[in-house]
């Protein structure tokens, strides 16, 4: 038996012959043009035309009708317009009687259909994405409310060094140490040495493996009672003494110094001990500057802080804004802060900041922002009291 080929349709004279696919296809694309942007299903009709008659009915009593009869009401007499059957030979009875085969018929409906269906949908997508898409309402969503920042109402204190001095007595020295002449140095070394019950201090200052020397240190921010620092000791200009080499400074209390108009120096509350063996910076040195080198040495970690009369670390601070100058909101900022940083000791979350008074909150910082206590206060001023 020969293969199934696709029906012709007879075309009128002197025209070409007309492939049914083809027919099918202008027919509904002449349906599309006319129609409006979106546009509807396709008719009934035309879709089931594509039908194939030989799946719908497989019974052999289906396949006995006659041709006249089936060209008359099948898609043929639909797209062309009339009802009148087509003529045309059939070979052989076996023929199947639908128009087109039908695995073509099944493509042609499937991708009709799916193109309706496609087309029809997108006008209802279309307005679902342009209403994503609008920035209007995006902006409003995402867009904040408006916080206040710790940073915004208070400075912070405590970020500064505190310079304590004090005058100290250089011993074990290799002959060159020597006496100073009065000065005001001299005057509070041997003020000092009284209080401590040494007996004729000027015979000891005379003596030449001792001498007098200026003792300085810097307390960094954030230390804490009992950390030691590194103490700095020189030997006046006016002084008799030419080197430091091997000398040993005795005990010293270190203080604040201040200069006060009619009075002179005056001291506060002892801040730091200083004591230990000084070392010389002689390394690379000319010899023209080698001397005022051996006059200044340095102890490392020589000094601990002792704290004053409280006895207390050295913390930082947070001064509020005098027009927001309230206990309530001194409050609410150490609340923000204990919030996110406290140390548990003994089961118990001590937080980090302490309202002190209306205007003062005292600040300290956690173990591990001691070496970077300027990031600690970078987080804290950014930290939001109305989230």
């Amino acid at each position: 038996m020969s293969p199934l080929r696709p029906r012709y349709v007879r075309p009128a004279r002197g025209s070409k012959a007309l492939n049914v696919d083809q027919l099918i296809l202008t027919r509904f694309q002449e349906r599309s043009i006319s129609a409006s942007s979106s546009p509807p299903l396709p008719s009934l009709s035309l879709l089931v035309c594509l039908i194939p008659r030989c799946c719908q009915s497989r019974t052999p009593a289906a396949s006995a009708f006659r041709k006249d009869h089936i060209m008359s009401t099948t898609c043929h007499g639909r797209l062309s317009g009339s009802t009148r059957p087509v003529s045309q030979s059939v070979p052989s009875k076996n023929l199947p009687v639908c128009p087109l085969p039908c695995a073509r018929q099944a493509r042609w409906f499937l991708i009709l259909l799916a193109g309706a269906l496609v087309g029809t949908g997108l006008a209802g997508c279309q307005k679902l994405s342009l209403r994503a898409q609008n920035a209007d309402v995006e902006e409003e969503e995402v867009q904040p409310k408006n916080l206040t920042f710790i940073g915004d109402q208070v400075a912070v204190t405590g970020l500064h060094s505190i310079q304590i001095e004090a005058v100290g007595l250089v011993v074990n020295l290799d002959s060159t140490g020597g006496d100073s002449p009065p000065s005001m140095y001299r005057r509070m070394l041997v003020e000092d040495m009284h209080k401590r019950g040494v007996r004729s201090p000027n015979a000891i200052l005379e003596d030449v493996t001792k001498t007098l020397v200026v003792v300085r240190a810097d307390l960094p921010p954030t230390i804490r009672v009992g950390e030691r620092f590194d103490i700095f000791v020189a030997i006046p200009e006016s002084s008799e003494a030419t080197s430091l080499r091997g000398g040993y400074l005795l005990d010293t209390g270190l203080a604040e110094k201040a200069m006060v108009p009619g009075r002179g120096a005056r001291s506060g509350h002892t801040l730091g001990k200083a004591e230990g063996p000084i070392l010389l910076s002689t390394g690379e040195v000319e010899d023209d500057s080698k001397a005022s080198v051996l006059k200044r040495g340095r102890i490392p970690g020589g000094g601990v802080y002792t704290g004053g009369l409280t006895k207390e670390d050295r913390l930082l601070g947070l001064y509020l804004r005098n027009d927001l100058r309230s206990g309530r909101q001194t409050e609410r900022i150490a609340e923000a802060i204990g919030r996110r940083y406290y140390e548990t000791v003994n089961g118990r979350k001590i937080p980090m900041a302490k309202a002190k008074t209306d205007q003062y909150i005292e600040l300290r910082v956690p173990e591990r922002y001691r070496e970077n206590y300027t990031h600690f206060l970078q987080v804290v001023r950014a930290i939001a009291i109305n989230e």
